[in-house]
């Protein structure tokens, strides 16, 4: 789905069909051993997992459609969760890496103009 087509759903499902914005951001959090050459050149990121907890703690919860990986060796959790308050919807997904290392995060937040 298009980044409009998918802000104006997000405007006719929650917001009452108000006009709106859209922002996307990705973030790409990475949990590296310090004495590593990848720490070395890279370091650690928690950007998108304090935007996801500060999501939690100060908005409303709408869905929760997260799912596991299709084996039961696989323990990766992939959420898919959407959060309202008075004027945005967030839709926030996270896409582990199989090694636990690394976590992609993808907000995708629509304001009320």
């Amino acid at each position: 789905m298009e980044a409009e087509e998918k802000a104006k759903f997000f405007s006719e499902k929650f917001l009452d069909n108000s006009k709106v914005t859209f922002v996307k951001e990705d973030f790409e959090d990475r949990r590296l051993n310090p004495r590593g050459w990848q720490y070395k050149r890279y370091g650690n990121s928690t950007k998108g997992e304090e935007k996801l907890k500060f999501c939690r703690e100060n908005m409303k919860l709408l869905e929760d459609n997260g799912k596991c990986a299709r084996n039961d060796s696989d323990l990766r959790y992939y959420e898919d969760l959407i959060f309202i308050d008075e004027n945005n919807v967030v839709e926030v997904t996270t896409s582990p890496s199989r090694s636990g290392n690394t976590c992609s995060y993808s907000f995708f937040t629509v304001t009320k103009v």
